[in-house]
């Protein structure tokens, strides 16, 4: 693109530089496994650690002749995942045809060492780099060669993302696969961006520094060569204030304390799409006002049912603990598998429209499919207690209406409460009394939809008793015997997701330059990803993003003896994976404008990751003054720089 020969002749100065991250392995905290056992002759029950519950349970059928339909699948908790379990595997395979064979439930879990070995690896990247750029640190050219392994399948990190987030009006790229006889590579988080943030953006952090200017100054001098620079420059803007950049910054290799350890600052940015995955859910309200939503999606812990309970109790005005969410089985309504950050806009969008459908049919804006919907709990309210369906809402366990005047004041129930637990009333403290945002998007994003009216559109109220019509349990004890039960799909172009997503993170640490030992002081990540359903499920997402990026960047990798092609640190003495007292201090800040808010749902889980290793290697170049060329920088390579050798 461009021509890079007249970007480096233009140029103030010129940058060449060798950057690499080495080859780590996975390393779930539950290993890979299975529990299979047999129901008769032909039916097969699974219990599978996995990120793919609706999609795994078939991968058993063929090799065993079964009938797909004949294998019953469970996943309660994943265990850890990461990308590395989409798949039956061959160890669950042998697992499934042994429990056959002894007639009797067959356990088998790969050890330790196994698992490193063959559970999956992420794949390493090295790139040789040059640079050009004006004396403000414009980027005039960029040039680079980049390989990587990615095992028997002989691929390297994706050209077409290179230089990471950055796309210059000069540059030239290539890249070569080398072909390995090692473990297999799977998808690890993020994939492969923490390689491509790795090997560029320490390029142009040694730009600053060959200029003698602020990293911080040059980052942003370039961000029109991004996607949003926006939203990028106000992110860097809350972090620089967080971390204390102006008061701690130095130029490389010129401050940061006196004696052998040294003190320096680093950022980087990175991007990511999280666009809801293809799903469907189940939602079933019952007569005694207990709800229940059923999807075959997985959840490493609690956050995936946490998502779903909170859509729907905000949608419905009830506390979460009124809903019950059964996931992870394959006999449920099939929903995608959890990677690529797609789970949370996959499991909220159709069970928020599955909810909505639930209190009226009218939700549903197609005439044809609207009259084969059962009538949702406002339409029976309406019908019940002579009052437009279009003037109710569900508030804090009550079903309330916006005009009082038409209210049939006969037999009204008693005035109510205030409902501490409900999630609205939580909300609305947490926001001066307000409504709460999920609540005031859903409203922005019918609006939309609907722009000639929607019998679900209204302002929220607060419930005041000349507002009440019923409680909630009165309105569901007028659906009779069998449950209301409404499907909700997606993903849709409704506005409740999208896709697009950034941030950045700067570090602050200190090395010993006598030792080359590294002290992460303090990481801040700011983050965006449009609506937040739950803030702090989504600032744990960070946290665990970052503190994996602090471990592929001062510990892990994947040693190979090169005279034997022996795995030769297969284990948790050796792999070096990050200890508490590693991690320091972590600001996780939540980049929330309202402009975030109207972009729906998008999901987090994979980029929190990415730009940790190149803030780290940014910041330890700013304090020492020279570059660590290869992630992880353990003491045998930051000690190896210092005496000039990469």
């Amino acid at each position: 693109k461009g021509n890079v020969a007249a970007g480096i002749q233009q140029a103030k100065v010129v940058v060449k530089g060798y950057y690499g991250i080495a080859t780590i392995s996975h390393m779930c905290m539950e290993p890979h496994g299975t529990h299979c056992e047999f129901d008769g002759p032909n039916q097969l029950n699974v219990h599978l650690s996995t990120q793919n519950v609706s999609g795994t349970g078939g991968q058993f059928a063929g090799p065993l002749g079964l009938d797909a339909s004949n294998v019953s699948l469970t996943c309660n908790n994943i265990g850890g995942g990461f990308g590395s379990k989409f798949r039956a595997d061959e160890w669950g395979i042998l697992c499934a045809k042994l429990a056959k064979q002894a007639g009797k439930p067959v356990r088998l879990m790969l050890d330790r060492a196994t698992e490193l070995k063959v559970g999956g690896t992420r794949p390493s990247g090295f790139a040789q780099v040059t640079v050009a750029a004006d004396a403000n640190g414009k980027i005039l050219a960029w040039d680079s060669h980049h390989w990587g392994t990615s095992g028997m399948g002989g691929g390297t990190i994706s050209l077409g993302q290179f230089p990471y987030v950055f796309d210059f009006d000069n540059r030239n790229r290539r890249a070569t696969g080398i072909i390995t006889n090692c473990g297999p590579t799977r998808a690890w988080r993020a994939p492969p961006h923490p390689q491509l943030c790795a090997v560029s953006q320490v390029a142009i952090d040694d730009v600053a520094a060959k200029l003698g200017k602020d990293s911080y100054d040059v980052f942003a001098a370039n961000l029109d060569k991004t996607p949003r620079p926006d939203v990028y420059a106000e992110e860097m803007k809350i972090g620089a204030k967080l971390i204390g950049w102006k008061e701690k910054w130095h130029p490389h290799g010129k401050g940061g304390g006196k004696g052998a350890v040294k003190r320096g600052l680093g950022m980087a940015l990175h991007q990511w799409g999280g666009r809801a995955h293809a799903a469907k859910c189940t939602l079933r309200v019952h007569s005694d006002g207990t709800v229940e939503s059923l999807g075959g999606s997985q959840d490493l812990g609690t956050g995936t049912r946490t998502i779903i309970a909170i859509t729907i109790a905000e949608t419905f005005g009830l506390p979460i603990s009124a809903v019950s969410v059964k996931i992870g089985s394959n006999k449920y309504p099939r929903s995608g598998p959890s990677g690529g950050s797609t789970t949370v806009g996959g499991v909220s969008g159709p069970n928020r429209r599955a909810a909505l459908m639930a209190l009226s049919k009218n939700y549903e804006n197609d005439p044809e499919k609207r009259k084969d919907l059962p009538d949702g709990i406002f339409d029976l309210v309406a019908k019940k207690y002579k009052v437009a369906a279009d003037s109710l809402q569900a508030v804090d366990g009550y079903i309330v209406t916006t005009k009082t005047d038409k209210l049939v004041k006969a037999g009204r129930p008693p005035e109510p409460t205030a409902h501490k637990g409900s999630p609205l009333y939580a909300a609305r403290q947490a926001a001066g009394d307000k409504p709460s945002p999920l609540w005031t998007q859903a409203q922005k994003n019918l609006r939309k939809l609907f722009p000639d009216g929607n019998p679900l559109i209204g302002q929220p109220v607060r419930v005041a008793p000349e507002n009440v019509v019923c409680t909630w349990k009165q309105a569901c004890s007028l659906i009779g015997a069998m449950p209301l039960e409404v499907e909700g799909s997606g993903a849709k172009n409704d506005g409740l997701t999208s896709s697009g997503v950034g941030g950045i993170q700067m570090a602050d640490v200190s090395v010993d330059t006598g030792t080359g030992k590294i002290r992460i002081n303090k990481i801040v990540a700011v983050q965006d990803c449009g609506l937040i359903l739950d803030l702090l499920t989504a600032e744990s997402q960070v946290y665990g993003g970052v503190i994996m990026g602090i471990s592929y960047s001062i510990g892990e990798e994947r040693i190979m003896d090169n005279a034997t092609g022996r795995y030769i640190n297969a284990n948790l003495e050796n792999y070096k994976v990050t200890r508490i007292g590693d991690i320091g201090e972590i600001v996780v800040e939540m980049y929330q404008p309202d402009s975030q808010y109207d972009r729906g749902v998008i999901g987090l889980g994979e980029p929190p990751v990415i730009a940790t290793g190149a803030a780290i290697s940014n910041a330890v170049a700013n304090a020492i003054g020279v570059r660590v060329p290869v992630l992880p920088l353990t003491p045998e390579r930051v000690l190896k720089a210092l005496k000039g050798g990469q």
